[in-house]
């Protein structure tokens, strides 16, 4: 088990059982779920990055090590590795770099520009994205837990209880 702002996370990918998302979810489309690797610290300080600049409180985020990940997301596609991330937003699910420039889009203001990227063919973008996730633990290290968030911006941590 790792504690992840306070609450406890389960260790190791969830086996992905549903690939339709339930019907009996509490987390409407409306609100895009950054799914991410709870133990990297890249990842870590990414959402605490989004968080910081999120004003209007649109995304949530989650470990892609919980359950709501099992829950939530279709079965992963082949070659989806560790390290890389997932939103699910109105559109659908998103993947590694796109999921990402979406994600930063969703802040608004002059960080929309950052839909422009998405013109930059995926291969490449994913081609640097893969080799970042790679070394992501080497130049950024493991984390246990996230640097505890305030009190107002817990909620948006979607954990397992």
């Amino acid at each position: 088990m790792m504690s992840l702002a306070g609450l406890s996370v389960k260790r190791g990918m969830s086996k992905i059982a549903e690939a339709q998302y339930p019907q009996h979810t509490n987390v409407s489309v409306a609100a895009p779920v950054l799914f991410f690797d709870g133990e990297c610290g890249l990842c870590n300080r990414t959402v605490r990055w989004l968080i910081a600049r999120d004003r209007r409180r649109v995304l949530r985020f989650a470990p892609l090590q919980g359950e709501l990940a099992a829950q939530k997301l279709p079965p992963l596609p082949e070659g989806f590795e560790e390290g890389s991330v997932a939103l699910w937003d109105e559109d659908g699910v998103h993947y590694r770099s796109e999921a990402t420039l979406r994600a930063v889009a969703r802040l608004g203001g002059i960080w929309r520009l950052s839909t422009m990227l998405l013109w930059v063919p995926q291969a490449l973008r994913d081609f640097f994205y893969r080799w970042i996730a790679r070394n992501r633990i080497r130049w950024f290290g493991r984390v246990e837990s996230c640097a505890l968030l305030s009190p107002a911006d817990r909620d948006r941590l979607l954990l397992d209880d």
